[in-house]
Parts: structure tokens; C-alpha cells; sequence
């Protein structure tokens, strides 16, 4: 007992990184809504696996096995959210999103519906591309950064990892589809394009949890890389600047997201970047 009661101080000592305490945030919340809310079924079980091994990471000492096995839960939770969320969720908030773009917008109402008006096949088809980029991206600096020296890797990795817990809260709390689905008696017409815009109609309802809306984290991931990007690689950050920002409007454009989502997006890409310079700049340690 003694042992495991120095073990756990010492972690403490070495300061937890910000990510792990959010996402042990985010996978309590899960399994004390899915208590709350059902009780009992596999997906608590599943929960409360993940939250345990969560706590049992803070003792791992391989940082870079640490950020690797984040990464698996990334994925698997994202996937997971389909089946959780209308478990814990009585229905989809798109409503309130609508609104709030109303609010924002006046008369426009919503810029999914704006654009509905100049639509065209080849610039359809560009930024179809561009939204498919981001996952390009994605798996690239997720290896690029873990080959990276320490303290440059625990920088990215804290920043990044922080910003989807934060994004995943989003997807528990206020769950919704999109305006694709919200508005889609008042498009005129359908998005046409080319081979890309063909597969990304096909593969998105596959690779959708169907809450995946709130915050935008095609936004603010996309934007954390770029900011890290022009930190720490700003070669990289000038080949990828223009294919991000065609990404952000392509997420409105293709009517995957609120304006709000992208605000929200943008405003926690900022504070992740934050904290990853701080990061680097104080060189945290997970214990080695």
C-alpha cells in the first residue's frame, strides 16, 4: 500500500499533463451519464475500461507509447460516440446551433443556405479534396510529431490531445448533425462534383458519429497544426496555409458545420497552441 501510495506522489510530483486530466474528465462524464442515464449496459463496461486505463497511463513512463495508445482512444471514442450519444442525448441540438447562427448572421440565417446559391461542380469537387486533406494531415503530424525530440513531442501532443478531449465534451453535451440534415427541405439542390466529391458523399455517413458537430475539429485541429506549424516548422506551415484555409470554408460550403462550430473550433485551436508553447517552454515531464 505504501508503495503505490509513494508511486501515485510521485506522478504528482511530476506534474500530470493537462491532456490526461481532461481526458479523465471526459471518460467520467461519459460513464456517470450512461449510470445515470441506462444504468447498465456494455457501453458503461466499455467506459469504465477506458476510464481505468486512463488512470493507469499516468503511471506509464513512455511517453511516446503514452501518445500512441491517446491517439487509439481518439479513435475508438470518436466511434464509440455513435452508439453512446442517443443512449445519454434525448435528441439532436441543432436547433440551438441554427439559432445561434441566426443570431450571428441576421438575415443570412445560415451560410450552408448562403452559398446553396453559388454552387458549382468544380469548386465542389476542390474543396471536397480540401476536406479530405485534413485527414492526410492528421496522420502525418500525428507520426511526424512522435518521431520529433521530447520536447517538442510533449508540446504537440499535449495541445492536441487536450483540444479533442475538450471536442468530444462538445460531442456529449450538445450532440448534433448538421446543417445537411437540419436544413435539408431548404436546399435547392445537392452538392454535385467529381470523384472526390462522389467518394466523400459516400464515405461520410461511414466515418460520421452522427454528434460530430460541436465544436468544428476539422477547424481547430486544422488550425492548432497550422499555429504549431509556424512555431516550430514554418516550412510546412506555408505548404499547408492555403489547403487550410480552403478546409474552413469547405466545412460551411459542404454544409457540415455552424458557423459557431468554426468559431468554437478556432477559439480552442488558439488555447491548445497556448498550451503547447507553454509546454515546451517549461519542458514538462512524463516521467521517462
Amino acid at each position: 500500500m505504501m508503495i503505490c501510495k509513494r508511486r501515485l506522489m510521485s506522478v504528482l510530483k511530476n506534474k500530470i499533463q493537462l491532456f490526461e486530466c481532461l481526458w479523465l474528465c471526459l471518460f467520467g462524464i461519459m460513464f456517470l451519464r450512461l449510470v445515470f442515464d441506462v444504468f447498465f449496459s456494455i457501453y458503461t463496461l466499455i467506459i469504465l475500461g477506458y476510464l481505468m486505463a486512463s488512470f493507469v497511463l499516468l503511471f506509464l513512463k513512455n511517453y511516446r507509447l503514452k501518445f500512441g495508445i491517446y491517439v487509439l482512444f481518439m479513435n475508438s471514442i470518436f466511434t464509440l460516440i455513435k452508439e453512446i450519444s442517443p443512449l445519454i442525448n434525448a435528441g439532436k441540438k441543432d436547433y440551438y446551433l441554427a439559432l445561434i447562427d441566426a443570431f450571428i448572421l441576421g438575415d443570412i440565417k445560415n451560410l450552408s443556405l448562403f452559398f446553396d446559391n453559388f454552387s458549382n461542380a468544380y469548386f465542389t469537387e476542390l474543396l471536397s479534396i480540401a476536406y479530405l486533406l485534413f485527414m492526410v494531415q492528421l496522420l502525418f503530424y500525428f507520426i511526424f510529431y512522435l518521431c520529433r525530440d521530447e520536447k517538442i513531442s510533449k508540446a504537440f501532443y499535449n495541445g492536441i490531445l487536450s483540444l479533442y478531449a475538450i471536442g468530444f465534451l462538445g460531442y456529449i453535451f450538445i450532440p448534433a448533425i448538421g446543417p445537411y440534415f437540419y436544413y435539408a427541405s431548404e436546399f435547392k439542390s445537392s452538392l454535385n462534383g467529381f470523384f472526390f466529391r462522389d467518394f466523400l458523399n459516400k464515405a461520410y455517413p461511414n466515418f460520421s458519429n452522427f454528434s460530430d458537430v460541436f465544436p468544428s475539429l476539422h477547424c481547430g485541429v486544422s488550425l492548432f497544426i497550422l499555429l504549431f506549424l509556424k512555431h516550430f516548422d514554418k516550412k510546412h506551415f506555408y505548404f499547408w496555409l492555403i489547403p487550410c484555409i480552403l478546409l474552413w470554408f469547405s466545412t460551411i460550403y459542404l454544409r457540415y458545420h455552424y458557423l459557431i462550430d468554426c468559431i468554437v473550433g478556432f477559439i480552442l485551436a488558439y488555447l491548445s497552441y497556448q498550451l503547447a508553447k507553454r509546454t515546451f517552454n517549461a519542458n514538462f515531464k512524463i516521467q521517462r
